[in-house]
């Protein structure tokens, strides 16, 4: 079998066993968004599924910025030790590096990026949702950073903790994180 068959294999696995996990009828979910798991996925299979974007080496890791067709909404893709997944972020609005020309968006641009693609129990949560509805399909978070920035931790983690992070503005999900931390 190839790599990559492993990592399916893998990842379908994990989402097995979380579909038992069940805590306070909250569901296992793990930090999964767009075909990739942070702390499982490779840059190469992000590669694979959103082309080349627009790639930044920043504080030693690297990052591949996305853009939607609309040109409405931010993918970010950081790899850590190995190339592996770390952070995926999703924000409203364009967050283009510096040294960078905006009129060169088009370039950076993903058929594949959907920024309403659904995460969270059912995939029923998306950016613009509600804090009522984050509530609904997530629960209580385990870290409340400060009343615009929610922290899930995922039950589903096996050694080190992953997780999502929603961030909001007027009550409103305007970015969403899911992380898995390095070892």
């Amino acid at each position: 079998m190839k790599r990559y068959q492993y990592l399916i294999i893998s990842i379908s696995f994990i989402l097995l066993l979380c579909s038992f996990a069940w805590a306070d009828e909250e569901l296992c979910y793990p930090p999964y968004w767009g075909g990739l798991l942070p702390g499982e996925s490779f840059e190469k299979e992000a590669l694979r599924l959103y082309g080349q974007g627009l790639f930044r080496d920043e504080m030693d890791r690297h990052v591949r910025f996305y853009y939607n067709k609309a040109g409405t909404h931010t993918l970010v893709i950081f790899f850590g030790t190995d190339l592996f997944v770390t952070d995926i972020f999703i924000h409203q609005g364009i967050k283009f590096p510096e040294n960078k020309k905006i009129s060169d968006i088009r370039k950076y641009t993903s058929e594949w990026f959907d920024p309403f693609e659904g995460f969270g129990k059912w995939h029923r949560l998306k950016i613009g949702a509600s804090r009522t509805e984050a509530l609904r399909w997530l629960g209580n978070p385990h870290n409340t950073i400060s009343n615009n920035e929610w922290e899930y931790r995922s039950k589903c983690a096996c050694e080190l903790p992953r997780g999502i992070t929603i961030y909001f503005k007027s009550d409103k999900i305007i970015s969403v994180r899911f992380w898995a931390s390095q070892g």
